[in-house]
């Protein structure tokens, strides 16, 4: 594009002008010398550039082009402050803050808070390791009271950054965009002082939209470094209670979750007061309903695509109605519906999840993966011995995992965990299944 002729003359004296400065400039021209000034090439009209073409244009433009071309006229001034080209926006805060190439301007800082802070959806801050950084990254998130983001992203190129802020004035900071953005569903942030109390505040605004919590070398908080995505539950049983709560306990916020089960008849219902089998008959998926409170679909409706993980709750219904395992051990079938699931979740490379009896699942249908069921030759987990002798005969490795851990296999992106194979508190307990769901989210 060639320069217009009003800017001829005076180029040099306007490059060397910051660009905010050049943002303000509004060229004193008349709109016949505009159309004749932009109409230099014979076949296109650049004053008169359709505006839906022209935002189009802008959106390939950096930044600092569109301050200049800002200048060629008022319908391209006007362009440059479309609100569709405020909807993205990273500030850069290094210092020192001398130009756009190297930093945000602190002018044009000013500009956005005045007129795109509404427009502002997705928004991250890049700092380096001056305190100055990010005390000028909190200083910008707390004056952005008209706006309602959907990302936030607070990213440190170089630590200490947000560390040596106080923690008073970064959850302030912090609180001003929780409060005011109720669609907010992304949050990412390296090197905070936020602990847990205070993120679990903060996130109370947003619990229901809040779906990616991402957290890395945030000391004060545990875990550090979680991913929330959408999880899959299958079979709700014993272990169910344990999957659905670790999500809170671990990340201090709700992972969306959608539970399938298997619309069969129970092998058998048991007199849990008695101890023996009764007469009566039971459906798994009308049973897995009454722990689901209802929120839970037939198995053959899962859409693999349409979820990132899968887990597997344990329980020794696994054994009888997931699989046969409880009376054919190691020759035993897996459910078909089950077995597909399994199988496309593995295809696509996303993780699954299965804690208590519910890795000889995988064991089934992935031939020489690792998984674990406790702790051989331990009286704690009086189960676990023969099945892990069963799991090895099946070409598959058992690792010997304590009830508060979880094994990863790498290749087969499974994580499991024992649970309820040991004899141990229930607390226990639910820390190993919390290790292995967190284990899950970190590879969605």
């Amino acid at each position: 594009m060639k320069r217009i002729k009003g800017g001829e003359e005076g180029s040099n004296d306007s490059s060397s002008k910051s660009p905010p400065e050049a943002c303000k400039k509004v060229r004193k021209m008349s709109e016949e010398s505009e159309e004749v000034a932009a109409c230099e090439s014979p076949d296109i009209d650049w004053a008169h550039v359709p505006q839906e073409l022209l935002l189009h244009i802008f959106q390939y433009l950096p930044l600092l082009d569109r301050a200049y071309a800002s200048e060629v006229c008022r319908r391209w001034n006007q362009a440059f402050h479309m609100p569709e080209l405020w909807r993205c926006f990273e500030f850069e805060l290094n210092q020192p803050a001398s130009s756009y190439l190297k930093a945000t301007h602190p002018d044009l800082i000013k500009q956005i808070i005045k007129r795109h802070s509404n427009h502002l959806q997705y928004v991250s801050f890049k700092v380096d390791s001056s305190t100055e950084s990010a005390e000028a990254a909190c200083d910008i998130l707390s004056q952005l009271v008209n706006c309602s983001l959907k990302t936030l992203g607070l990213i440190s190129t170089a630590r200490p950054s947000f560390m040596e802020v106080p923690k008073s004035h970064f959850i302030s900071a912090l609180t001003v965009v929780f409060v005011n953005s109720k669609s907010l569903s992304s949050l990412k942030i390296d090197d905070t002082p936020v602990d847990d109390p205070s993120l679990k505040v903060l996130v109370a605004n947003n619990s229901n939209t809040l779906k990616l919590l991402k957290m890395s070398s945030c000391p004060h908080v545990s875990p550090a470094g979680a991913v929330l995505r959408p999880v899959e539950v299958v079979d709700a049983l014993e272990e169910a209670g344990g999957a659905l709560v670790a999500p809170e306990r671990c990340v201090v916020l709700r992972s969306e979750v959608n539970m399938f089960a298997p619309n069969i008849d129970q092998m058998h219902v048991v007199d849990h007061l008695k101890g023996e089998p009764s007469q009566e008959k039971r459906n798994v998926l009308v049973e897995s309903a009454r722990l689901a409170r209802g929120n839970i679909q037939d198995l053959s409706k899962l859409s693999v695509k349409d979820h990132d993980a899968v887990i597997l709750p344990g329980g020794f219904g696994a054994a009888k109605n997931l699989c046969t395992w409880a009376v054919q051990g190691k020759d035993c079938s897996v459910n078909d519906e089950v077995k597909a699931a399994l199988q496309a979740f593995h295809s696509e490379g996303k993780p699954i999840g299965l804690c208590c009896i519910s890795p000889v699942l995988a064991a089934k249908v992935f031939p020489g993966c690792e998984v674990t069921v406790g702790i051989e030759k331990d009286d704690k987990y009086p189960d676990t011995t023969d099945t892990a002798a069963a799991i090895n005969q099946l070409g598959c490795k058992h690792v010997n995992k304590s009830v508060s851990e979880s094994h990863l296999d790498e290749k087969n992106k499974l994580v499991t965990t024992s649970a309820f194979m040991c004899n141990a508190p229930i607390h226990e307990i639910f820390d190993g299944i919390g290790t292995m769901v967190q284990g899950v989210l970190k590879l969605a």
